[in-house]
């Protein structure tokens, strides 16, 4: 492949869509590349070269590297102070109301405002517009159609499901007059033209994205060609240090940050300070998140520290890997590992996936794989997960060997001591090693 071309196609899809094509995401351009090239039988070069002189190729290119990661109710602080405090200050001044969902993906953002509105203020529908729009044609037609999987429902209580729902062959569809609240538009958020007099904007996991310059392009718009007077702006947590300029207040409502436009930006110019990560306080910050039970801010929190970080951040990686063993999550666990496989290390690969099997209770392969980790590295975790699946193997004089060898590197820390707590486990060693396994 010929790098000054491919470099011509990342500047032409940042300048079209303001997507920035960096790290994780030139793997997955490459990897969108050589799919089209090995479906037309042509070489990458060649489908580098017609991609940037035709505009339907370009666009099914930028959608393809367009992240629709989205679910009901994420990040739910946020949607309880829309609940509780934005809508009722905005129904209290306005008479009509205008809601924008800017980057909606497959519309489980908008909807989830639209099912807001329909359980707690019923009254105010025939007053209230809500607009979803993105890039993604393809994301587009499955926000129109309101179908939608377990994946994306899975924050949503059996109340919610009964009421806005209708399962059918494990499909959600949602209820016809809440696909009626929502008005879908494809929209590109760097050029196209933006929506006047929106009382809310919401956009999340959007920015990280973009370039600093473009960045400030977006804010600026927001607040000069959509926002009203005191209209709110969302963004997701771990992005408001994106926006630290003139025109907008932050508000700290039911502990989540939301802006409120103060007054028109007249020039504004934003650069984006380069973070130091420390990463002992990040994972102080996940443990606090975790045990308030809030995984996917934890999770976002994470993936927003990796985007905004110079370099990918392997510790990142590995703590959420760790958080989707911790919640038995071996869909997204299995996800994620595929998706970081190459940033890890044989041993730590091998033992994530032994994890996966050994929650999924398929200990012989899980058994397999602790094996190959150990073979790699001695690690009392790797050691301790394979004397446990050999104990539900049944292979308890096996299984006592590998606790004494866990016992033996006990001294030594590990990546995953997260999942292996030492005091805990020598516990659980000891009573294996002293008492008849049972």
């Amino acid at each position: 492949m010929d790098r000054t071309l491919f470099n011509m196609l990342c500047k032409k899809i940042e300048n079209v869509s303001g997507f920035r094509v960096y790290g994780f995401y030139e793997s997955n351009l490459h990897t969108i590349l050589n799919r089209i090239a090995e479906k037309r039988l042509s070489s990458i070069d060649d489908i580098i070269e017609e991609s940037l002189k035709n505009t339907n190729l370009l666009e099914d290119i930028i959608e393809s590297l367009v992240i629709n990661e989205t679910f009901f109710y994420r990040h739910e602080n946020q949607f309880r102070a829309i609940e509780d405090v934005i809508i009722p200050e905005i129904a209290k001044n306005f008479n009509n109301i205008k809601i924008w969902s800017a980057g909606c993906s497959t519309g489980c953002e908008p909807y989830t405002i639209a099912i807001i509105i329909d359980k707690k203020y019923p009254h105010l529908k025939d007053r209230i517009t809500i607009i979803g729009t993105d890039i993604d044609r393809d994301a587009l037609a499955v926000a129109e159609k309101g179908e939608f999987s377990k994946w994306h429902i899975r924050n949503l209580d059996s109340n919610i499901l009964n009421t806005y729902f209708d399962k059918k062959d494990n499909v959600y569809h949602i209820k016809e007059n809440i696909k009626k609240m929502v008005t879908f538009k494809r929209h590109n958020i760097l050029h196209d033209p933006f929506f006047p007099n929106c009382h809310l904007i919401l956009c999340r996991n959007v920015l990280i994205y973009f370039s600093q310059k473009n960045i400030a392009h977006i804010l600026k718009r927001f607040i000069n060609d959509s926002l009203v007077d005191n209209g709110y702006l969302f963004l997701a947590p771990g992005e408001f240090t994106l926006l630290n300029q003139s025109g907008y207040t932050p508000l700290n409502i039911q502990d989540t940050f939301v802006y409120k436009k103060t007054g028109d930006i007249t020039d504004i110019t934003y650069k984006k300070p380069k973070p130091v990560i420390n990463f002992k306080k990040v994972k102080k910050d996940i443990n606090a998140l975790l045990l308030s039970n809030r995984k996917d801010d934890a999770l976002n929190y994470l993936h927003n520290i990796s985007v905004e970080s110079s370099h990918e951040l392997k510790d990142s990686k590995l703590e959420e890997l760790m958080i989707h063993i911790d919640s038995e999550d071996t869909y997204n666990l299995e996800k994620k590992l595929n998706e970081f496989k190459y940033s890890l290390k044989d041993d730590e690969y091998f033992f994530l996936a032994g994890m996966y099997y050994y929650l999924k209770q398929d200990y012989r392969n899980a058994l397999d794989n602790f094996r190959k980790a150990a073979m790699l590295k001695d690690d009392y975790v790797y050691y301790f997960y394979q004397a446990l699946s050999l104990k539900a193997l049944g292979d308890l004089e096996n299984a006592r060997v590998f606790f004494t060898l866990a016992l033996k590197f006990l001294n030594i820390n590990s990546t995953f001591e997260p999942l292996a707590n030492k005091e805990a486990i020598k516990k659980i060693i000891l009573n294996h090693i002293n008492f008849k396994l049972s």
